[in-house]
């Protein structure tokens, strides 16, 4: 704070997340078809076979280059967001288990833990400050000092 506190920094809409390779030749609805076969098939792992929890905040179809070995164009990827962190490394075994529209799909970052991906998408290190344009506190610093 600019009376040199430190705080608790909760941050709100931030989502863990992997990505999928686009099979070659799918059609438009792949993206939509994949969110809802994985949401499926989580329930199932975990038997709730019959429940409509929705694990998949968010997929979407993004571009980029593989990061192991030579790949001289862009390739298309299905960017899978999760509400819950501990969600992702079921999903990935499952897709890599072809448990999911029964095929075979490489989940790529899944490896990676929700927060060195936040720090990472947002160019933070650790022990570093982060400078905010609007925050909220629960109360204000005369009520945490009054405690």
């Amino acid at each position: 704070t600019p009376a040199g506190q430190t705080c608790c920094l909760h941050l709100h809409g931030i989502f863990p997340y992997m990505y999928v390779p686009m099979p070659g030749g799918e059609s438009q609805g792949f993206v939509y078809r994949l969110a809802t076969s994985l949401d499926k098939a989580i329930n199932i792992s975990m038997n709730q076979g019959n429940s409509g929890v929705q694990h998949v905040y968010r997929a979407l179809e993004v571009s980029g280059r593989p990061m192991y070995g030579y790949h001289p164009r862009q390739h298309n990827f299905v960017k899978i967001f999760f509400y819950n962190p501990a969600m992702v490394k079921r999903a990935a075994e499952l897709l890599a288990g072809g448990a999911v529209m029964n095929q075979v799909l490489q989940p790529h970052e899944s490896h990676v833990p929700a927060r060195l991906q936040f720090m990472m998408d947002y160019n933070l290190q650790g022990m570093n400050f982060i400078h905010l344009r609007h925050a909220l506190f629960r109360c204000s610093l005369t009520c945490a000092i009054s405690d």
